[in-house]
């Protein structure tokens, strides 16, 4: 009876070392993050999903493009990342894209290094961003029709391009057709370039940069002015934003060229600008 009694006991303790030891093994420390439509780089690898283990909990500081943002580690640091896959846009999206960024960075971060950095972007780290909801915050931006796929990244990223081209929004948030636009390439005042818009509050991009608001006149809600007469805007490429800086379209596009920049031009109701007369 004691023998059985010992055998009993000694595969008890056999089993429960069995127990113990394939509990321990499958406790990886790795929690997979849910697939994405694309997926992404991870060291210079595909993967699709990625896992913890893969990555780096970080905190949302800023985002200064719509592909280039600051996050925190955890020990406090900064560190400037570049999103894979996407690209640079015009200052006209990066309203909208901060406003996709914040909803989706409301909480920590799993930061996914690619495995390199982009000399380009003050040497960003370059990776993937998910949220808690093992979202791509790069998805999020092409399908938001704020970032476009950049088909000839670095670090893998071409590779993940090619799908984000498929889930890309191709009519960017905008704030609908422009009213009413002219373009004076020699203004009454100081012969330098102004412009008029419509909506009062605009902003007006020529080439990037902004011309300073002095606010309605002559029947138009805002005036634009510049430092140079219109001539000296070669190619000249306009937007114009609302007071949240969402792009205005004319000609359906959120940003369009002015032909001749040395002559006056016009646009109503959101149609293409064409060449005009001074009434």
């Amino acid at each position: 009876m004691r023998r059985i009694i010992l055998l009993l006991c000694l595969i008890a303790i056999a089993l429960s070392a069995i127990s113990c030891s394939s509990s321990s093994s499958d406790d990886s420390g790795a929690t997979p993050v849910a697939p994405t439509t694309c997926g992404t780089i991870v060291n210079g690898k595909y993967k699709n999903p990625v896992a913890d283990s893969d990555g780096e909990i970080v905190f949302f500081v800023s985002a200064s493009a719509s592909n280039l943002i600051i996050v925190q580690r955890q020990d406090g640091q900064d560190i400037l990342v570049r999103l894979l896959g996407i690209t640079d846009e015009p200052r006209s999206r990066l309203t909208a894209a901060k406003s996709i960024i914040s909803s989706f960075a409301s909480d920590g971060l799993l930061f996914v290094p690619a495995g390199c950095t982009d000399s380009a972007a003050s040497n960003a780290i370059v990776g993937s961003v998910f949220n808690r909801a093992g979202e791509n915050l790069a998805e999020l931006l092409v399908t938001g029709g704020v970032a476009s796929a950049n088909t000839v990244d670095i670090c893998g990223g071409a590779q993940i391009a090619q799908c984000l081209v498929t889930i890309s929004n191709s009519d960017p948030i905008n704030s609908g057709p422009l009213s009413t636009f002219l373009w004076k390439p020699v203004s009454d005042s100081d012969e330098n370039l102004a412009i008029h818009s419509g909506p009062f509050g605009t902003t007006v991009l020529v080439n990037g940069v902004a011309g300073q608001n002095q606010g309605p006149g002559n029947g138009f809600g805002s005036l634009a002015r510049f430092p140079r007469p219109g001539c000296a805007y070669g190619g000249a490429r306009v937007e114009v934003l609302d007071s949240d800086g969402l792009p205005y379209t004319v000609g359906g596009r959120t940003s369009f060229t002015i032909p001749s920049p040395c002559g006056r031009h016009c646009a109503t109701d959101g149609n293409a600008v064409v060449a005009c007369v001074k009434n």
